[in-house]
């Protein structure tokens, strides 16, 4: 009779599933394309369901200066519930009752980053829309769901 073996391997993981490109991620919105520093989990994923697609960033950035978002529904990503997990565990993302804030070692790290020229290439795109996606304009969309 055969025997059947299985032997784990390493395999390589996207960098989208990575914890600390997440966490690097999440701190990016928060420092640049976020009012105060702060914002809510219905936000923070809708942009990250925006920065997946070079189409949907594009579709964003030329409508944003009309207030207005494009996008009717979006999709939730696991992946980002665990990169805050860990941010907050880390000290860099605060999570105060319906909303994410960076925290004082947070805005550190970014900064050291951008000296460094560590930052993500999503980060300059955030920087482009600034703050125009607003939590206003998010629960407006968010609202119409029920």
């Amino acid at each position: 009779m055969s025997k059947i073996r299985f032997q784990r391997k390493p395999m390589p993981l996207i960098a989208d599933y990575r914890p600390i490109y997440k966490i690097f991620q999440i701190l990016s919105v928060l420092h640049y394309s976020s009012r105060g520093g702060k914002s809510s989990l219905i936000r923070l994923h809708l942009i990250n369901w925006i920065l997946k697609s070079p189409e949907r960033k594009e579709q964003l950035a030329t409508v944003i200066e009309d207030s207005t978002i494009p996008f009717k529904v979006w999709g939730i990503d696991p992946a980002l519930n665990f990169g805050l997990q860990f941010g907050v565990a880390q000290g860099l993302i605060e999570q105060n009752k319906d909303n994410y804030s960076i925290t004082k070692e947070g805005k550190e790290l970014m900064l050291k980053a951008k000296k460094e020229g560590q930052e993500l290439p999503e980060s300059t795109y955030l920087q482009r829309i600034g703050k125009g996606i607003t939590e206003t304009l998010v629960q407006g969309i968010v609202e119409k769901w029920n």
